[in-house]
């Protein structure tokens, strides 16, 4: 299903009406539309959705030339949050709910938690 053509329409609308691309953060699990994304809106800022620990890191989100990484906090660590930072990128977990989970995640320096409890960060 094609998703870059249509997202980035409905978002050139908004930039139109005098929001600025970082105003929003596009992800997906479907890196492939991210990419097709990012060539017709590439000012919009953007990170593949990961559900797993990769061999290489952050490498990968590097190479689509991501702003983002955005991981399962099941397969988030301290490495993975270091080498995404030193290849610029900034990391936002998902989805995080306990409390010693946030905990967690802080102390590993990530950029963002997404959680079902936000009053709880």
């Amino acid at each position: 299903m094609d998703t870059a053509i249509p997202t980035a329409a409905l978002l050139r609308n908004f930039l139109e009406r005098g929001w600025e691309p970082t105003d929003f953060i596009l992800t997906s699990f479907n890196h492939i539309e991210l990419e097709k994304f990012h060539v017709l809106l590439p000012s919009v800022p953007f990170g593949p959705i990961i559900s797993s620990l990769m061999t290489d890191y952050a490498k990968f989100a590097q190479k689509l030339a991501a702003n983002y990484l955005v991981n399962d906090f099941e397969y988030t660590t301290p490495e993975l949050v270091q080498d995404a930072h030193e290849r610029g990128l900034k990391v936002l977990v998902y989805t995080v709910d306990g409390i010693e989970d946030i905990a967690d995640v802080r102390a590993m320096r990530v950029d963002g938690i997404i959680t079902n409890w936000p009053n709880l960060v």
